[in-house]
Order: structure tokens, then C-alpha cells, then sequence
């Protein structure tokens, strides 16, 4: 009986040295781009005694750890320039405004800014206060600032094309302050959501 118990603590201590060796843990990355790195482990032997002075020798296995750092590009400049929608998703037919409301958000200095706005598909419209005259502008239409109104009258013949609206944000010498885009993608022939803004 004591052989047996022996035996198991002996498997036992061998199993967690093993798992113990051969486990690695990964080095932290460094801050900067560097080659790749080759580690490799060198065998060592390890010996165990039980109570019943019997003697395992363990032997780990080599291990390479290869590490391959990423390849940095470069930063990505965000424009202080983004679209802000009123709603996630518009139809003229169930709507209650003109058309899709839209407005800028920046923390720049646009007070004599001009807001140059573009549609891939429909066009945008203006609102006259005080009688609320809608006028329809077209594709492109160039604001001072404030909300401005996207709509379309035709169905798609492509649902799976989505509608892009880009604004560009200028001072009055022509220097572009930032743009931001807005894609409206199809939810059926009368319907677009808001998706990714950037």
C-alpha cells in the first residue's frame, strides 16, 4: 500500500514539474518597433526524492519563443471636425422634418468659417423661418454654420449602395479646418440609418 501511495505522489510531483518547466509566459512588448527576438530555453535535468528514497529524472524540452513586434505606421490625424445627426434613421415618407437633420460639432473658432456640404445621392434643403418654406438646394450646398437637411425624392436602384455626406469646414482664406463623413446606409428603398460617422 505504501508503494502504491508512493508511486502517485511521485507521478503527481512529476506532472506539476512538468507543467511548471515548459510553461512560458510572454515578454511585454516594447515601446518602440523592434527586430524579431529568438529565446531559446536550454535542458536542464531535473532529479526528485520521495520518502521511499526512489529517484525520477525529469527531463524539460528545449522551448523557442519567437516574438514579432508589430510594424508601426504612423499616427492617424482626427479632424476637431465631426457630423452630428438628430436621428439614427430617416424616411420622407414617415418623417416629420424636411429631411434628415444635420449639424457640425468642433471646438475650433468657426465664426467665419464656411461649411461646405455634399451628398453622394438625394440633396439637402433649407428652411426659410419664419413661414418654413422648404427650398430644395441639390447635392452641395454651402452654409455659414447650423443644421441643414438631407433628403431623397427617387427610390434607390441600388439599396446596397450607401449614401455618403461629407462636410468640409474652411476659414474664409480657403484653409480647411477639418471634414468629417457620415455614411447612411439602406434599410429598405425608403429608409436610411445612420452609421459609422467619422
Amino acid at each position: 500500500m505504501d508503494i502504491r501511495i508512493a508511486l502517485l505522489s511521485l507521478v503527481c510531483i512529476g506532472f506539476l514539474l512538468i507543467a511548471g518547466c515548459t510553461s512560458t509566459t510572454p515578454a511585454p512588448a516594447p515601446a518602440t518597433p523592434a527586430s524579431v527576438a529568438t529565446t531559446a530555453v536550454p535542458v536542464t535535468p531535473a532529479t526528485v526524492m520521495t520518502t521511499a528514497e526512489a529517484t525520477v529524472q525529469i527531463t524539460t524540452v528545449a522551448a523557442q519563443t519567437t516574438v514579432t513586434q508589430p510594424v508601426v505606421a504612423g499616427t492617424v490625424k482626427t479632424s476637431p471636425v465631426r457630423i452630428f445627426a438628430t436621428t439614427s434613421s430617416y424616411s420622407p415618407e414617415k418623417a416629420a422634418t424636411p429631411g434628415l437633420e444635420m449639424s457640425v460639432i468642433t471646438g475650433l473658432d468657426t465664426s467665419t468659417a464656411k461649411y461646405e456640404w455634399s451628398a453622394s445621392y438625394g440633396e439637402f434643403v433649407t428652411v426659410t423661418p419664419p413661414s418654413e418654406v422648404v427650398n430644395v438646394v441639390g447635392s452641395k450646398i454651402t452654409t455659414n454654420g447650423g443644421k441643414v437637411y438631407w433628403t431623397f425624392s427617387d427610390k434607390p436602384s441600388d439599396t446596397s449602395v450607401p449614401v455618403t455626406i461629407l462636410v468640409v469646414v474652411t476659414e474664409a482664406s480657403g484653409k480647411e479646418l477639418g471634414h468629417s463623413v457620415a455614411t447612411l446606409a439602406w434599410k429598405d428603398a425608403s429608409t436610411v440609418t445612420v452609421g459609422e460617422i467619422v
